[in-house]
């Protein structure tokens, strides 16, 4: 007895390229307190890890997510003020390193901060997901001796007390309008994903102080609305 099996298959030689890119934040922009630096990994090729540096100094690693994107999470640990060089570097099959572009970015250790803590730069939206994130102010140590001191004065002790959230607003596009989404530290937002046409959607979220600063992040959330396609291919028709 002899059972025949076939496949159709696909030999392409070109090389396909690897490129990694910082995306956000954007370059010579003002960052404070603590933020995500969102990046995206483009190649065909297995990703064996993604590692940050600062400075020529690597700081931390993490993993690409399935849509080809990455997050690194910033706090004021990992950094001291003032100018400074972000470049990711990829390792792509256990053997080549792509490295991204230089990234430079200015940053302040305190200030108004927010984040998005559930959802990666380029994940998709599926059953009405929350996006969740905190917002805060980074203090200084000089600031929270005096938050702690009796001796300071009831003005200035008001004026630190006014460092905290006041609210955080959700845009859709690019600032034009905002919807309040919470007036606590710990916010979160639900994605109708299901009134939403297939597609990418560009969010900004902005935290405002009560003394009046803010803070702003972005991501980009995809929604996905093709219907898979099932196809039987063996065995044959008979």
């Amino acid at each position: 007895n002899i059972t025949r099996v076939s496949r159709n298959i696909i030999l392409d030689k070109s090389e396909v390229s690897t490129k990694v890119d910082i995306l956000y934040p954007l370059n010579g922009e003002h960052v404070q307190g603590m933020f995500n630096l969102y990046g995206n990994v483009s190649t065909k090729k297995e990703v064996n890890s993604l590692m940050l540096y600062i400075d020529e100094e690597e700081v931390a690693m993490t993993d690409v997510t399935n849509t080809g994107y990455f997050k690194f999470t910033i706090t004021p640990e990992l950094l001291s003020g003032g100018t400074h060089i972000f470049t990711v570097r990829a390792l792509i099959d256990e053997k080549t390193v792509v490295t991204s572009g230089d990234r430079y970015l200015i940053y302040t250790p305190s200030g108004p901060w927010i984040t998005i803590d559930n959802f990666t730069m380029g994940d998709y939206a599926i059953d009405r997901p929350f996006i969740e994130g905190s917002a805060g102010y980074a203090f200084t140590e000089s600031q929270l001796l005096k938050l702690r001191d009796k001796d300071t004065s009831d003005v200035e002790k008001k004026e630190l007390k006014a460092k905290t959230v006041e609210k955080v607003e959700l845009s859709f596009d690019n600032g034009k309008t905002f919807e309040e989404v919470s007036k606590n530290r710990k916010w979160r937002y639900r994605f109708e994903n299901g009134d939403k046409a297939q597609g990418y959607y560009f969010m900004l979220v902005r935290a405002t102080m009560k003394n009046g600063e803010t803070a702003v992040t972005r991501s980009i959330i995809q929604v996905d609305k093709t219907k898979p396609i099932v196809r039987l291919i063996s065995p044959g028709e008979g």
